[in-house]
C-alpha cells in the first residue's frame, strides 16, 4: 500500500504523518509522490507506523514474486 492511500484509509493528515515520522512535511510529500524513497531508518519507521501496511516494496513497485536484479 502506498503511503498516500494509507493515510486516506486512517483520516491522516500529511503533518500528522510527518509528525508520527519525525521528519518534514516537506519530505513526507515527497515520499507521497515518489518523488523521494525513504532511507533504510526513516523506511523502519514508516513500516512501524503503519503496522506493516506500507512497505519498501511499496516504494519500489515491486510484484509478489519480483525482485530486485542487479544489472
Amino acid at each position: 500500500m502506498k503511503i498516500k492511500e494509507y493515510l486516506k484509509k486512517q483520516n491522516m493528515t500529511t503533518e500528522a504523518f510527518s509528525i508520527k515520522a519525525d521528519t518534514s512535511y516537506t519530505t513526507c510529500v515527497k515520499w507521497i509522490y515518489q518523488s523521494r524513497i525513504p532511507s533504510k531508518n526513516y523506511m523502519k519507521k514508516i513500516y512501524q507506523i503503519t503496522g506493516g501496511k506500507v512497505s519498501a516494496n511499496d516504494f519500489y513497485d515491486l510484484g509478489k514474486n519480483e525482485t530486485l536484479k542487479n544489472d
